[in-house]
């Protein structure tokens, strides 16, 4: 099965668990009356992401043994990017309309979704 076959579990995964993520952020809120900071969810973001490498390392050690991966590393690194991304995206416009001056908080939140567009179709185009 070729690896491409995957990549739509990244979108399958968001929105699957994109509500049990947000209900179960909002509850350890509510429990705990605390609210972590900005460089606290960008680490959680970030470890989620360093735990989906970790995990295609473990792949390929397998692969270098002379063994064939099984799909399931591929879609547990997805699952684990799907994870470090919903820390990460909410964090990073959150951080957009805290840093940038209030007269360029809409134009500035207009341009973030192009921008991950123009870099995503450069990276598509520079694999053909």
């Amino acid at each position: 099965m070729p690896a491409g076959w995957f990549q739509s579990l990244n979108a399958v995964f968001i929105v699957m668990f994109a509500p049990v993520f947000a209900g179960a952020v909002g509850l350890a809120r509510q429990a705990q009356h605390m609210d972590p900071s900005t460089p606290v969810k960008f680490a959680l973001g970030l470890l989620g992401m360093a735990a989906s490498f970790l995990v295609m390392v473990s792949a390929a050690n397998v692969v270098a043994g002379g063994a064939q991966a099984a799909a399931y590393w591929l879609v547990l690194t997805y699952l684990l990017h799907t994870y470090g991304e919903l820390c990460l995206s909410p964090v990073g416009l959150s951080s957009v309309t805290k840093l940038v001056p209030t007269a360029l908080r809409r134009p500035e939140h207009g341009r973030v979704v192009p921008r991950h567009v123009a870099r995503q179709s450069g990276r598509r185009r520079d694999r053909r």
